[in-house]
Order: structure tokens, then C-alpha cells, then sequence
């Protein structure tokens, strides 16, 4: 994990997660905190919250009392449970990395739960005088270091059950899915360019063929913040399935070529790859190595 690059991101994502007949309609991390983020996004903010045993991870030497994970509900709720798979979920990370040891919920009313947490490799429940709103604040006060990381890591956290059988079997389940995805013909299509800017990744065998449009398309646009970042389609960059290593890992495609950078009639060509998710079509650039572009968080990159 000390491997990873880490990047700045005040993340917010929108999607719906069932509470007590209510929804999550956000989930955001303060603006100050880093995100851990690799080639498979392993560690993204999502994972806190998707009931499979992938860990959010950050930066833990950038934590402070004050940095905080804000749950957004469609309308006003009472909670009086939480259930937290601590740490990193998996026997052989647990110990080497930090984790919370104590958690503090509020509302925006004011009221404020304080909870000891377990340190144990399993989802434990937490029960507390009820509160109640629209808005769920947690802080972790109180951290527990890593015998050899700093990252600090939590796999999970729900207000309603969920077992250690689930998060394993939900994952496999994820991964299963995108298995299947994989053999069929994907649509990989730019966030910043036109229609035409899109490409089809088919299956051959083990390996992936590039299609385009039209036989005449040299590129495509992939984002332009200010310049215009483009893939090269001619010679067609090498598409490969990313090996799964750990259990934790999301099934990502790698399309490996040159990309070029156009502004004020200057071109520039580097080497660059693109790592495409195949189950919601997003994907990141890398340019020499370097994460330039994540196109389900362009805001973070203009």
C-alpha cells in the first residue's frame, strides 16, 4: 500500500443505500484528507459504504480530529445502531495498518455519540442513545497505528446487518459480474469529448481488439481541463485484462499507448495508459505514471 500514489480529493458521491426505509443520497470526506488511489481504485470512498470486504483507505499522517466523513439522508432519521467492519479486512493487513479506535457520530442538531471500537478482524455492532437528522458526521478521534503503515483503513459501515459472510460473498458476486461483462463488447466512451470520441473494446480470445467508428480515426479526446488531452488510436494502443492478485481487487482493463498534449498549436506525444472500469465505464489516465485524470471526478482535475 505504501506503494500507491496518493492524491488530494474532496470526494461526494451520489448513490442510494438503504436505511431504515430511508437513503443515502451522499457521502462525502473533508476537503483535507488524501485518499489513497491506485490503478484498481481499491481504496476509494465507495468501498465504506458497498457492503464487500474492499477497504477505504487514506492517508493516515494527514487525519486530523477535525477531518470528517459526512453521511447525507434523503430526509430525517433516527439511528440508534451502526455496524463497522474495522480496519483493513483481510488477516494478513489488519495489524499492518491503522484504524480507528474510537468513533464520534453528530448530527447537525448537535447531538454527539462517542464509541470505543473493537479491534478485531470482524463487523461489530454498536449501539447508542438514539439521534436523529438529515445528517450524519463521524470523526475518529482516536487512531490506532499500524505495525507498518500509516494508511488508516475501514472496510465498512452500515446502519443496518450485515455479517463477515456478506461482504465476502458480495464482492465475489461483483467480481463474477464483471467477469461476464468482459466477454462481451464494451463501449469505452470520453466524458469531455463529442460522440465520436469512443471507442469499442471487443474480446478475442485473451486478449482485446480496438474499434473504432471510422477507419479514419487517428484519436480520441479523453479530457481538456485547458489543453486537449487525447489517446491515440494509430497504431491502436495494447488493451490487456489486469491480473486479479488479491480479493479485495476490482476487475480494471488496461489500455496501454501514447497520448497527446495539444494547446496553442504546441503538440507533445508521452507515453500513457488508461485504466477502464468495465462495470460503470469510468476510467483514470496516467501519464508517465502519473494520475492525471479520473473521469467520475473531473471537478478534481481542471
Amino acid at each position: 500500500m505504501d506503494k500507491c500514489s496518493r492524491l488530494f480529493l474532496g470526494l461526494s458521491l451520489i448513490f442510494v443505500w438503504s436505511v431504515d426505509g430511508q437513503s443515502i443520497i451522499d457521502i462525502s470526506i473533508s476537503n483535507s484528507t488524501r485518499e489513497l488511489e491506485d490503478e484498481r481504485s481499491r481504496f476509494s470512498l465507495e468501498h465504506l459504504v458497498d457492503k464487500t470486504l474492499s477497504p477505504w483507505c487514506i492517508s493516515g499522517k494527514d487525519w486530523t480530529n477535525e477531518d470528517n466523513i459526512e453521511i447525507i439522508l434523503d430526509k430525517k432519521t433516527t439511528i440508534s445502531q451502526i455496524q463497522i467492519a474495522n480496519g483493513f479486512f483481510d488477516p494478513k493487513l489488519f495489524q499492518l495498518n491503522s484504524r480507528p479506535s474510537k468513533v464520534s457520530l453528530k448530527s447537525e442538531l448537535g447531538e454527539k455519540r462517542d464509541l470505543i471500537l473493537k479491534d478485531t478482524l470482524n463487523v461489530e455492532s454498536y449501539s447508542f442513545a438514539p439521534i436523529s437528522g438529515s445528517t450524519i458526521t463521524l470523526y475518529f478521534p482516536e487512531i490506532k497505528k499500524g505495525s507498518k503503515y500509516n494508511d488508516l483503513c475501514i472496510t465498512e459501515i452500515s446502519f443496518l446487518p450485515i455479517e463477515n459472510s456478506a461482504l465476502i460473498s458480495n464482492r465475489k458476486l461483483k467480481h463474477e459480474k464483471a467477469v461476464e461483462t468482459v466477454k462481451k463488447p464494451m463501449l469505452f466512451k470520453s466524458v469531455q469529448g463529442d460522440e465520436n470520441d469512443s471507442f469499442t473494446i471487443k474480446p478475442s480470445g485473451d486478449s482485446f481488439n480496438l474499434e473504432t467508428k471510422s477507419k479514419t480515426q487517428k484519436s480520441i479526446i479523453l479530457y481538456q481541463p485547458m489543453a486537449i488531452f487525447s489517446l491515440i488510436l494509430s497504431p491502436p494502443p495494447k488493451i490487456v485484462l489486469m491480473p486479479k492478485v488479491n480479493p479485495y481487487d476490482l476487475l480494471k482493463i488496461k489500455i496501454e499507448g501514447s497520448c497527446t498534449e495539444s494547446m496553442d498549436k504546441k503538440k507533445k506525444t508521452e507515453p500513457c495508459k488508461l485504466i477502464f472500469n468495465p462495470e460503470d465505464g469510468n476510467y483514470t489516465v496516467y501519464i508517465k505514471n502519473k494520475l492525471t485524470f479520473h473521469s467520475k471526478y473531473p471537478e478534481m482535475f481542471q
